[in-house]
């Protein structure tokens, strides 16, 4: 994980990361969500939209209004064919991913990103 200085307002009290246009990235439990997808990019690095949706364990139409999503808001950026995460969005998943350890423990959250 990266040492990325995280600015305090940009983690809500439930652990959840607030994304550009100020929405909060936080699961769902109901198929991928911004949060899952920024989490998957700060893992993965970059990635194309079918590796998202393998990683997020869901399918390529519905990670791709997801992507593009985040891409209006600038958290993530086209690189060719695949995306990674703008600055700001590694900061953002960098939070998220403290956020799961905070809340579940380092054992269980990285398994849970595995």
């Amino acid at each position: 994980m990266s040492d990325c200085s995280i600015p305090q307002d940009s983690v809500t009290e439930e652990g959840s990361a607030v994304v550009g246009d100020g929405s909060d990235i936080q699961a769902t439990g109901e198929g991928p969500d911004a949060g899952s997808v920024t989490r998957a990019l700060t893992i993965k690095g970059f990635a194309k939209p079918d590796g998202i949706a393998a990683f997020v364990d869901s399918t390529e139409d519905a990670v791709v209004p997801i992507i593009e999503a985040l891409v209006a808001d600038g958290t993530a950026q086209p690189v060719g064919p695949m995306f990674r995460l703008s600055d700001t969005g590694k900061e953002l998943g960098a939070a998220l991913i403290q956020a799961d350890i905070d809340e579940w423990g380092a054992g269980d959250a990285g398994a849970a990103h595995d």
